[in-house]
């Protein structure tokens, strides 16, 4: 019986010096990080080192598309113009969309990425964050934000189904969506 409770004293002997030996190097390797010896390279640009983003407090809200249509033209008052989801090639594709958000600390900020697919599935059009259409605007209630954008066809272009897909992102509240949409091409 002695011998058996030696083994399992020893066994959680062992699992502390293990653990006291992860968290020493681990504190080195910080320590040595932050004294300017060790660098690190991180993929995504400048990151805290003690990043806490994965804390959801203040993170609340919507984000929504309410509204999306292709069009002839689209007007200045965001008006759609002739709403159609078959065009000719050549011409240029309006499309225009509301969306609802809620502020976060009195402000709002919204981007607007899309990507086109043709009907070969190819990628035609990809706008990507480094492209982005930014939105910065203040408010202290939910808000309604309408956006237009325009594709423009060539003669060259395959005849089809062409795929729309709409990424809208609040960064603020951390929320992300994206829509899919599609138009004949003739």
């Amino acid at each position: 019986m002695k011998q058996n409770n030696m083994k399992q004293a020893s066994v959680v002997v062992e699992i502390f010096v293990l653990l006291i030996a992860i968290v020493l190097t681990s504190a080195g390797i910080l320590f040595l990080v932050q004294a300017g010896i060790l660098s690190v390279k991180a993929e995504t640009g400048d990151v805290s080192l003690l990043n806490t983003e994965f804390i959801p407090y203040g993170r609340e809200g919507t984000l929504e598309i309410t509204h999306f249509e292709f069009c002839q033209n689209v007007g200045d008052d965001y008006q759609c113009i002739n709403p159609k989801s078959v065009f000719s090639r050549g011409d240029e594709i309006y499309f225009r969309f509301d969306i609802e958000t809620t502020p976060l600390n009195g402000q709002i900020i919204l981007r607007e990425n899309y990507r086109v697919q043709a009907p070969d599935g190819k990628i035609v059009i990809d706008v990507d964050t480094r492209k982005d259409y930014f939105l910065n605007m203040e408010s202290k209630k939910e808000e309604k934000v309408s956006f237009k954008d325009k594709l423009i066809s060539e003669q060259q272009d395959f005849s089809g189904t062409y795929t729309v897909n709409l990424i809208v992102e609040n960064p603020l509240i951390n929320k992300k969506i994206t829509l899919t949409k599609q138009f004949e091409l003739k």
